[in-house]
C-alpha cells in the first residue's frame, strides 16, 4: 500500500434563529336549542336524526298522555373548523462539512494532526 494523500474532514454546525408561521386548526360546535311544540300526525312515523348541510338536527320528544308525540325542541349541532396562523421563533441549524486535501509528497498543505491517509 502506498499513501497518495491526506484528508482532513472538519464540521461547522450553524444556527439562527428563524420567525416561522405555523397554521393551526381547531374545529368548534355550536349548540342550539329550537323550540318547535309540535305534535306528530297519527300514524306518521317518528321523527330521527336528520342534516342540513353541516348542521345535524336531533328532534326531542315528549309522549303527552293521549300518547300523541310532541316535537318540543329540536338541537341543532353544527361543526365549523378554524384555522389560524400563528408566528413562533424557531432555531434552524444547517451542517456545513469542509474538506482539506494534502498530497503525500508534500506538494499540498502540511499533514496536520487528526488527519486520515487515503490509500
Amino acid at each position: 500500500m502506498v499513501e497518495s494523500g491526506r484528508v482532513r474532514l472538519s464540521k461547522t454546525v450553524h444556527e439562527r434563529e428563524e420567525m416561522l408561521e405555523i397554521p393551526l386548526q381547531h374545529e368548534e360546535v355550536l349548540v342550539e336549542r329550537v323550540p318547535v311544540n309540535q305534535f306528530v300526525a297519527d300514524g306518521a312515523p317518528t321523527p330521527g336524526l336528520r342534516y342540513d348541510g353541516d348542521t345535524t338536527i336531533i328532534p326531542v320528544l315528549r309522549e303527552v298522555v293521549v300518547t300523541r308525540l310532541l316535537v318540543v325542541e329540536e338541537i341543532r349541532v353544527t361543526k365549523r373548523t378554524q384555522t389560524t396562523t400563528l408566528t413562533q421563533p424557531i432555531m434552524l441549524r444547517h451542517e456545513e462539512i469542509h474538506v482539506a486535501r494534502n498530497s503525500a509528497d508534500g506538494a499540498g498543505p502540511a499533514a496536520a494532526p487528526g488527519t486520515a491517509p487515503i490509500q
